[in-house]
């Protein structure tokens, strides 16, 4: 286990159906999360900071949407592009967390205990409508279509392009050390 799955972005796009594509150029995708000590991540561990204004300029300052649902519990939204444009290829990638942090992608016990607005994280279609099931099911085939599987081995280095090549991790038990590295972007 622990091997890490990458896919081309470029191939990814071509494989989600058109229209799917086109509804989301125009309209963006909506990222909501619930931050709370309860269940996910708390606020304080999110934003490192515990001061509730802090956290507030920073939402406005990142055009994102705010509400204290208590002193402990924080929902944010934020509507980004689903799709951006490579700054050297020029090509239109699928470049977002839709599939990944969205209802449709969690085992239906653990959705299914919560309203789509009490999740701790969900997705929706950028004018807050919520993204069909079968979206979702076609976007995770495209990931899955077109995956190749990187084993690590010791001393191994892998180089991404993170705009070009999509990157995630499989379950595993035990331990490893994977030393990551960014830089700023081109």
């Amino acid at each position: 286990g622990g091997e890490t799955p990458i896919c081309s972005n470029a191939e990814v796009t071509k494989k989600i159906d058109p229209e799917i594509i086109t509804r989301f150029r125009e309209q963006g995708i909506l990222y909501m999360r619930n931050l709370n000590d309860k269940l996910g991540l708390a606020w304080q561990k999110v934003f490192q900071t515990n001061d509730p204004k802090e956290v507030e300029n920073y939402c406005t300052e990142n055009n994102m949407n705010f509400e204290w649902k208590s002193k402990d519990n924080l929902s944010i939204k934020w509507k980004r592009p689903a799709l951006l444009i490579h700054p050297l290829t020029k090509e239109e990638l699928w470049f977002n967390h839709g599939f990944f942090f969205n209802r449709w992608a969690l085992s239906s016990s653990y959705a299914d205990a919560f309203s789509s607005s009490d999740l701790p994280f969900n997705t929706f279609y950028g004018n807050g409508e919520e993204i069909e099931k079968n979206v979702i099911e076609n976007i995770a085939a495209a990931f899955e279509n077109t995956k190749s599987i990187f084993k690590w081995e010791k001393n191994d280095v892998l180089v991404l392009d993170n705009m070009r090549m999509a990157h995630g991790r499989n379950a595993f038990t035990g331990s490893r050390k994977i030393l990551v590295s960014m830089s700023s972007a081109y």
